[in-house]
């Protein structure tokens, strides 16, 4: 799976949390808290992503 791939994957996961959220309040906090998470990965790969495009 490519850096890009993750990155698709990670939004993915990222919208059914949030559908979830709206769905299921009871799970808001724990989904908060794990969408926190992916959004610190997503800026990972971003950043890696930006630097491989400088280097080619």
């Amino acid at each position: 799976m490519t850096d890009h791939d993750r990155v698709v994957a990670l939004e993915a996961e990222m919208q059914r949390l949030r559908v979830q959220m709206d769905l299921q309040p009871q799970f808001w906090v724990r989904n908060l808290i794990r969408l926190a998470g992916l959004e610190q990965e997503r800026t990972r790969l971003y950043g890696q992503l930006r630097a491989m495009a400088r280097t080619v």
